[in-house]
């Protein structure tokens, strides 16, 4: 195995000084390939390339489902996008059931067929598909700058089964639906009993067709084993799956080492999944499909890139910029992507074969444990009621109860330190109530806001150490939903603002000047593009902070109003500045993309409303925020009189975290999920002091 590698070695460097091959990219597709089935002693040319060049972990989500199709157009377009009949991509004479491939196409489409060229007959039913989306997708942008540019596009790619399968052959569409030379027919396969579907690809005459396209700019490849045998796996004994797997990545080693053989100094060669392996996604959670990078501007290390700021995490419409970057026409705002890049790293595939499995184990853990913490609030808080109309005597497990929750979120961020481990399950639920014991020792009115206190402080220095405990945590965001990568997301979003007002609730109608000053700079936190990036909880926190400071007096008070405008003006200067200039967040694409056309903005309204509309029809936080906003809504009102002797200094804090609630509802597109995470710091409190005041008035009555 050494002695296969020097010598792999040796002519990748003798052949490195090509003049004629300098600026070529050669994308290798695979599909249903994770990244530890690329790890072997069998694979040498893979082997070299991970221990020479760059390696990362991509999120492949689409704008529909997770299907080589989408991916293929997702890739094509830089943004994700959906592909119904990326399939079908064809020689021209090839016959199709209404005739010939190119027939049928002009018959369509009205344009007529370059010689040489490859047709997709269903161009348009993939373009109106993506015309009904809410973002704007612009299917075929890769090769149409590229052809733009003078650059030349081929693709050589089959994976036919027992259809026409030829997905990978998308990427090198234009928008029209052609693809200007390469080959995708069915002389590119060999007939063999033991393969999948009984045929395989014919390496040499892969390498036949990859030799003709050698002066090609951009050639996208795919032998299509791996998607055969992705295909066939549902059919055959797990053992077989293995077997049809490592035969085929057998096998796309051999091409491999020819193209780095043919491989020069300024050539980039990419490798990726369209999807990773369905078995390991819906069984173990891996749902990231690896990305290799070897060549010009990709030293040895991990990949990363602008749309994720993360350590060997990149997305997979990053690979599109990557390509348009390699000859200098990324153009940022025209698609989502984001150029990939390297963070030196010393074994990197170590690092990401854990980082994939913590990842996938949050992944997993998420869903069940989170939808159990809803349920336990909406048990806890129709208990807590219960006890309170009907006067419990004995209430001091419920009152635990209560601030076991509300220290759950703290608990659950400092459980990022154990991403994945079902010791998760076990030490939540301790931690939380060894909080809860220790704040019962404490006065109501002193524990809440020392417990608001460490929250803040916990999620703030998180945030400004790059969100590493977020990444992880179960109430944070991961790589595989794709939702967010950075930042602060939107489950601790609520819990900052909740907090920060629980922490400052006694210093409200006092020492306003304090109470302001950590609002301010809370606020800033979730501004700033390299700390928070959280446009919606930016905005919400202005609108709950302002209301528990100044209250109705900010419009009412001509003091207050000229304090108010000067301040908003500089608030939302601010926020342009911050997210305009020097390293743009997505918030700062987002304005780049809304001043290059206004449209954008309107498709962004849409699609967050639609967002919050089927979160609050379908979410569980959905029917925590109802729960947790009636109560404190009921004890603010209905409960009126006993508030008014007990909470009456606190009604700025009560107003305040009502206010952030629901500006955080109406503002982010997954609103709901952050206000009920900042009502977890109403609700719970306000339930928790008089539990507390009505135990002890009971204990006084009954010595």
């Amino acid at each position: 195995m050494g002695k296969a590698l020097r010598v792999l070695a040796v002519a990748v460097l003798l052949l490195a000084g090509r003049a004629e091959a300098a600026g070529r990219v050669r994308l290798v597709v695979m599909d249903g390939v994770n990244l530890e089935h690329l790890v072997g002693d069998d694979l040498p040319a893979f082997r070299f390339i991970l221990e020479h060049g760059a390696v990362g972990l991509a999120n492949v989500n689409t704008a529909g489902g997770r299907t080589a199709e989408n991916a293929a157009i997702t890739l094509s377009a830089g943004s994700r996008a959906l592909g119904p009949g990326a399939n079908l991509i064809c020689r021209g004479d090839e016959g199709l059931e209404s005739g010939r491939a190119d027939e049928v196409y002009t018959r369509r489409t009205g344009i007529a067929v370059p010689a040489a060229a490859l047709v997709m007959p269903d161009i348009a039913l993939i373009r109106e598909a993506n015309a009904q989306l809410l973002h704007t997708v612009r299917v075929g942008y890769l090769a149409d700058t590229l052809l733009g540019a003078g650059r030349q596009v081929a693709a050589v790619v089959n994976a036919d089964d027992d259809e026409i399968r030829r997905p990978s052959a998308a990427i090198a569409c234009t928008g029209a639906g052609l693809v200007m030379a390469g080959q995708v027919d069915g002389a590119l396969l060999r007939p063999a009993g033991d393969a999948p579907f009984g045929r395989r690809a014919d390496i040499s005459a892969f390498i036949q067709a990859l030799d003709k396209l050698e002066a090609v700019d951009l050639v996208v490849v795919d032998p299509g084993d791996t998607a055969r045998a992705h295909a066939y796996g549902p059919l055959v004994m797990a053992d077989r799956r293995e077997y049809f797997r490592a035969q085929a990545l057998r096998e796309l080693d051999q091409l491999l080492a020819h193209l780095l053989a043919r491989h020069g100094r300024d050539d980039l060669l990419l490798v990726t999944s369209l999807q990773p392996c369905r078995v390991l996604g819906e069984e173990e959670g891996k749902w990231l499909a690896p990305v290799l990078a070897y060549g010009k501007g990709f030293a040895p290390g991990l990949l990363t890139s602008a749309t994720t700021r993360r350590r060997g995490i990149v997305a997979n419409i990053d690979i599109t910029a990557a390509i348009l970057n390699h000859f200098g026409l990324y153009s940022p705002g025209e698609i989502h992507g984001q150029p990939l890049s390297v963070i030196p790293a010393d074994d990197a595939v170590t690092y990401l074969l854990r980082r994939e499995r913590e990842i996938a184990g949050v992944y997993r853990l998420r869903p069940p444990l989170i939808k159990g913490f809803i349920g336990v609030i909406i048990v806890l808080v129709g208990l807590a009621v219960s006890a309170l109309v009907w006067q419990w005597r004995r209430r001091r497990l419920l009152r635990l109860a209560i601030a076991a929750v509300a220290a759950s979120p703290l608990v659950l961020l400092l459980l990022g330190l154990m991403p994945g481990s079902y010791w998760i399950i076990a030490a939540w639920p301790a931690l939380a109530f060894m909080l809860a014991w220790e704040l019962d020792r404490l006065p109501p009115r002193t524990a809440m806001p020392l417990l608001g206190a460490a929250t803040v402080l916990a999620v703030g220095l998180d945030a400004l150490g790059g969100g590493w405990l977020q990444q992880r945590s179960l109430l944070g965001y991961d790589a595989i939903a794709g939702a967010r990568y950075y930042g602060i997301g939107n489950e601790f979003m609520g819990v900052l603002l909740g907090s920060t007002l629980l922490a400052v609730s006694n210093c409200l109608t006092k020492r306003k000047g304090t109470a302001a000053l950590i609002c301010a700079l809370v606020t800033l936190m979730l501004l700033l593009p390299g700390v928070g990036a959280n446009f919606g909880g930016t905005l919400a926190a202005a609108v709950g902070f302002a209301a528990a400071l100044a209250g109705l007096e900010i419009f009412a008070s001509k003091k207050h109003r000229k304090i108010a405008v000067p301040a908003g003006l500089g608030f939302a200067a601010a926020l342009l500045a911050f997210n305009l200039g020097g390293a743009q967040s997505h918030v700062g694409r987002f304005f780049a993309a809304v001043f290059a056309s206004p449209a954008e903005f309107w498709l962004a309204v849409r699609r967050k409303l639609d967002m919050a509309w089927r979160l609050v029809r379908w979410s569980w936080w959905s029917r925590a925020f109802a729960v947790l906003f009636v109560v404190a809504v009921w004890m603010t009102l209905a409960r009126r009189r006993i508030l008014s002797q007990k909470l009456g200094p606190n009604w700025p804090y009560v107003r305040g975290t009502i206010a952030a609630a629901l500006a955080a509802l109406a503002l982010n597109d997954s609103g709901v999920v952050a206000a009920a995470t900042t009502l977890i710091y109403l609700t719970m409190p306000l339930l928790y002091y008089e539990l507390s005041s009505s135990s002890r008035l009971m204990d006084s009555h009954s010595r």
